[in-house]
C-alpha cells in the first residue's frame, strides 16, 4: 500500500514538473517571438522613412535581394519599445546627411532585416498563427537563433 501511495505521488511531482516546463518553454518561445516582432517593425520604420527619399525605380531593384537572408538579419539588438523608437528617432536624424547610394543601401539592408525577422521561420509567434503545420524548430523554442 504505501509502494502504491509513493508511486503516485512520484508521477503526480513528475506531472507537475512536466507543466512547469512546458510553461516556461512557452514564456522563452513567447519573448522571442516579440523580440523578433520587435527588432522586424523597428527596421520596417526605417525603410519607410527611406522610402520616399529615394527613386521608385531604385526601390524595386532594391527589394528583389529581400528574400535572401544573411547572418547578421536575426541580430536581435532592441529589447524594448522605447529602444526601437529612440533607434528609429536617431537613425531618421542621421538620414539627412546621408548621401542618396548609402540611403539605398540601408534601405535594402532595412527592407530584408524586417522580411527576414518577420518571417514564420524564426520567429515562433508567426509560425503557430499563420502555418500551423510547420513543426516548431529546438533552437526557436529555446530561444537560440541561427546567427549566434
Amino acid at each position: 500500500m504505501i509502494t502504491l501511495a509513493q508511486r503516485y505521488e512520484r508521477r503526480a511531482i513528475h506531472k507537475k514538473s512536466l507543466a512547469n516546463e512546458q510553461g516556461l518553454r512557452a514564456k522563452m518561445a513567447l519573448t522571442a517571438a516579440r523580440h523578433h516582432e520587435l527588432n522586424a517593425w523597428a527596421n520596417q520604420r526605417k525603410a519607410d522613412l527611406l522610402r520616399y527619399q529615394l527613386p521608385t525605380a531604385d526601390l524595386t531593384a532594391l527589394e528583389l535581394g529581400a528574400d535572401l537572408a544573411r547572418p547578421k538579419d536575426l541580430e536581435m539588438t532592441l529589447t524594448t519599445i522605447g529602444e526601437a523608437d529612440q533607434a528609429v528617432a536617431k537613425y531618421e536624424q542621421a538620414a539627412h546627411s546621408k548621401s542618396l547610394s548609402n540611403k539605398a543601401q540601408d534601405y535594402a539592408q532595412f527592407f530584408r532585416k524586417a522580411r527576414v525577422q518577420g518571417t514564420p521561420r524564426y520567429n515562433p509567434r508567426l509560425r503557430k498563427r499563420n502555418h500551423p503545420a510547420i513543426p516548431a524548430l529546438a533552437e526557436d523554442v529555446a530561444g537560440i537563433h541561427p546567427a549566434h
